[in-house]
């Protein structure tokens, strides 16, 4: 979701103030123990999923930035406040899928062995062969079916954990359901999507696995969680990363050299 807002800044000093003042305007509530950071792509980078801005500066170039997610004054109160186990889950639910409607029908894709994977937030993900740029087979996993997707929540933690190493992930989990017929169960292929953080500069799908025929794990690495204090146990919660990226560059600057004055020019002003 593109916001309306844009800015000029002379200098990177400028860029950090104004991008501040932006976080004030959009948000209109800033932690008065948070630090805020500008992490900048080189043009082989994209751009994680999220709520984006554009910026300029004197020059012409112009810089898209993806702002990091920060909860407003009310959320930050019931995060911070001792209320009961069951207030907290709801509220980390809201702020998880207020996370993943800014970026539904963003689509991700991996590669893995014979198969390619491709997600598309809140919509389906499918796995399929290509050869020369045609797709050859094709299986949808799953797609999204809210009704479904809360059958299968209800009853469970709103977050889990899974082992990486020897440090726990947690993570945030979908279902999808209305796959492909399966050849070896004869039901609809499923599909769990397991959102986590721990890289914040970038989303993608990480691994796929299939615990079961025709039941499968997406785990998705998706940047903007790491924002949140659920998903940044071990790293500065209090700092907060925007990621920008150079789209336009300078536009150049046209030197304009004088016509000389030729001898009856001056002859003429002269008579005059």
């Amino acid at each position: 979701m593109k916001s309306p807002f844009f800015c000029f800044f002379s200098s990177p000093k400028y860029f950090f103030f104004v991008l501040f003042m932006l976080y004030m305007s959009l948000f209109i509530h800033c932690e008065l123990d948070t630090k805020y950071n500008v992490n900048f792509l080189n043009p082989t980078q994209e751009l994680p999923f999220g709520q984006t801005v554009d910026m300029y500066q004197k020059d012409g170039s112009r810089y898209t930035c993806v702002l990091p997610y920060i909860p407003t004054v009310e959320e930050s109160e019931d995060i911070d406040s001792e209320e009961n186990e069951e207030d907290k889950e709801k509220q980390t639910k809201k702020q998880i899928e207020d996370l993943l409607d800014q970026i539904k029908s963003n689509c991700i894709y991996r590669l893995e062995g014979w198969w390619s994977y491709e997600y598309c937030f809140g919509e389906h993900i499918s796995q399929y062969h290509q050869e020369d740029e045609v797709k050859t087979a094709e299986n949808f996993l799953g797609k999204m079916d809210e009704k479904y997707n809360l059958e299968k929540q209800n009853g469970k933690p709103v977050l889990g954990s899974f082992k990486v190493a020897t440090k726990d992930v947690t993570y945030y989990a979908e279902y999808f359901s209305g796959g492909d017929i399966c050849d070896l169960t004869n039901e609809p292929r499923t599909s769990e999507i397991r959102y986590f953080c721990l890289d914040q500069k970038k989303t993608f799908i990480s691994d796929v696995t299939e615990p079961k025929s025709c039941s499968y794990i997406i785990y998705v690495n998706l940047s903007t969680l790491c924002s949140t204090n659920m998903f940044n146990d071990e790293s500065d919660t209090s700092i907060r990363t925007a990621t920008c990226k150079l789209i336009q560059d300078p536009i150049p600057v046209v030197h304009h050299t004088p016509k000389p004055v030729t001898q009856t020019q001056d002859l003429n002003n002269n008579n005059d």
